[in-house]
């Protein structure tokens, strides 16, 4: 009975996770604007009221191959996205005014949406590595994944992980996307150490991953993060 039951919450997590879709836009922005570029997200997303689930997420990208370095990230249910929030017709005229005037360029703008996720909560986790990959069987890299994590939970803590697949516009050929968080580089790359260290458990989700091309990894710092309740508590910037 309680492998049923288990089994039906699985099933509903996974897919109400499944309903959860994000838009990621990349810019280059000069170090000089950088308080600019934070005030006007500020102005423009931290005093709204979301709808349930949705919120906006601004990223400095700390290290890549790239030549973006800011990124920001919507996030929401696909069937009750966005601000709930009654604006002005200038708002959001004036918001997209002010980012042409700081922002260098623009960089790509791709979709995707979630398949799986645990962890979160912790503020202290504001670093996260992405991994970008073309992955050629979903089912049975999410398996090995998940093995994985969970032969290692002693390293992973309560961190946030999470896999998306791409729906529009796929950077660099991607299928799906792998985000790990961490207090720190530092911290991500103890993490990885200690991951890889367990050479059995390792071994194990390579050979059972099924084929994966990897595109693009980078690493990035959060900056702000607006939903309804770091809004109404003041804690966007932390």
């Amino acid at each position: 009975m309680k492998k049923v039951i288990f089994l039906v919450s699985f099933l509903v997590s996974v897919y109400t996770y499944s309903q959860n879709i994000v838009i990621t836009s990349e810019q280059r922005v000069m170090p000089s604007n950088w308080s600019a570029y934070l005030d006007l997200h500020d102005d423009h997303y931290g005093t709204v009221t979301f709808k349930e689930g949705s919120g906006v997420v601004v990223q400095r990208i700390r290290v890549s191959e790239g030549k973006y370095n800011m990124r920001r990230v919507s996030y929401g249910n696909m069937n009750d996205w966005g601000v709930a929030s009654e604006r002005e017709e200038y708002e959001g005229s004036s918001f997209w005014r002010g980012m042409g005037d700081q922002v260098e360029e623009w960089g790509p703008n791709y979709a995707s949406k979630g398949l799986f996720y645990q962890g979160g909560g912790n503020k202290q986790y504001k670093f996260a590595q992405v991994y970008e990959a073309k992955i050629v069987d979903p089912q049975a890299f999410l398996k090995a994944f998940k093995t994985w994590l969970d032969e290692n939970k002693k390293v992973i803590k309560d961190r946030w992980i999470n896999v998306s697949e791409f729906t529009i516009a796929g950077p660099n050929g991607a299928t799906h996307a792998v985000t790990i968080n961490a207090e720190s580089w530092f911290e991500l790359e103890q993490m990885r150490e200690a991951l890889l260290g367990n050479a059995k458990s390792a071994q194990k989700f390579f050979q059972n991953r099924g084929e994966v091309i990897d595109t693009r990894n980078f690493l990035v710092q959060r900056l702000r993060h607006y939903n309804n309740k770091y809004n109404k508590a003041g804690t966007t910037k932390e």
